[in-house]
């Protein structure tokens, strides 16, 4: 089973959230849990490459280059997003890069920390960065990961970035439950933490710990709705 773990909101997390939250563009931007739970690992893991799917306007670049040290490979393929990006990051410069594709694989192979958060992976999600393909693709690529964190649960996604994790690493699920604030429910998130493995038998059991029911069950739901679309054409699938 997947471990949960309470996250209390610091203030520092709270003013990087009101900061971002009163901007044009804000209606995806990252919640107070994730906010926190980023500080926090930042302070204790010390990353020095970060690779991030969807950077929005910015609250998850902003946090990470805030409290770490780090150098920030970051994907946005939407104009507006990468305008704010920009904007929102400039004391940051020389620390980030932005990709405008999704198309381009990562710029190294190995990062101590991988943040996805770009669109659900859903059937009718048109967000590059939410492609059921794209995290898998690149997950695949790289040759080593320390850390990845999902902003909210992203059943789907998380479940085919397992199944290449399982390949080399033992993995462990810290789940970060949805948390009130300012009287609002904010949506918390999952992070896995790998570390390579050469027993097989290892890797499969940490699999297994990790995957929740919910997760066995979107896969199935979602090929339901593939097959039904194909056979009714409501929607085109690529």
């Amino acid at each position: 089973m997947s471990k949960n773990v309470d996250t209390v909101i610091s203030r520092d997390s709270d003013e990087i959230y009101d900061k971002f939250k009163s901007q044009s563009g804000s209606q995806h931007i990252a919640s107070p849990v994730t906010i926190s739970v980023l500080s926090k690992m930042c302070a204790i893991e010390r990353p020095k490459r970060i690779l991030e799917m969807g950077g929005g306007i910015g609250t998850i670049s902003y946090t990470l280059l805030k409290n770490s040290d780090a150098f920030i490979d970051i994907y946005e393929d939407n104009d507006f997003c990468r305008n704010k990006l920009k904007e929102n990051l400039s004391q940051f410069s020389g620390r980030f890069q932005i990709i405008d594709t999704y198309r381009i694989l990562p710029p190294v192979r190995e990062y101590d920390l991988v943040i996805i958060d770009g669109g659900s992976g859903n059937i009718n999600d048109i967000c590059d960065g939410g492609d059921r393909i794209t995290a898998w693709l690149f997950i695949n690529y790289l040759e080593f990961i320390k850390t990845i964190y999902f902003e909210g649960r992203r059943k789907l996604q998380r479940m085919m970035v397992y199944k290449v994790l399982v390949k080399k690493y033992k993995i462990k699920a810290v789940v970060y439950p949805d948390a009130n604030f300012q009287g609002i429910m904010h949506k918390g998130g999952v992070e896995i933490q790998c570390e390579k493995c050469l027993n097989k038998i290892i890797r499969y059991v940490s699999f297994m710990r990790a995957v929740s029911w919910a997760m066995l069950v979107k896969p199935l739901a979602y090929r339901v709705r593939v097959i039904k679309n194909k056979l009714f054409g409501l929607v085109a699938i690529k």
